[in-house]
C-alpha cells in the first residue's frame, strides 16, 4: 500500500501531462544485461536526473510525519498506522 501511495506524485504528473496534450518521452526501466556469470551488475550504472519531484515527495512525507506527532499529542492513536503508510510511501519509495 505504501508503494502505491509513494507513486501518487509521479502518476499525477503523468495524468496532467496527458490531459493537456504534452508529449513526453517514454523512459524505460534501465536494463543491466547480465547474461552470464562474467557480466558484472555493479559496473553498469545509470545516471538519474535529479528533478523537483523527490523534493515534493520528501516535503509531503514530512507533513505526514508531523501529522503523526499531532495525532499522538491529541491521543488519536487509531490514525497513526494509516499516517505511517503515507510517511513510508513518500520517504522510502525512491525507485
Amino acid at each position: 500500500m505504501s508503494l502505491g501511495i509513494g507513486l501518487t506524485i509521479t502518476n499525477t504528473i503523468a495524468v496532467l501531462e496527458a490531459l493537456v496534450g504534452r508529449q513526453t518521452a517514454f523512459v524505460r526501466t534501465p536494463k543491466y544485461r547480465v547474461a552470464s556469470k562474467k557480466d558484472k551488475l555493479l559496473g553498469t550504472k545509470y545516471r538519474k536526473r535529479l528533478v523537483w519531484v523527490p523534493w515534493i515527495e520528501l516535503l509531503i512525507g514530512t507533513y505526514f510525519a508531523l501529522a503523526i506527532f499531532y495525532a499522538i499529542d491529541n491521543e488519536n492513536y487509531f490514525t497513526v498506522p494509516f499516517l505511517l503508510l503515507f510517511v513510508i510511501g513518500y520517504w522510502v519509495d525512491r525507485g
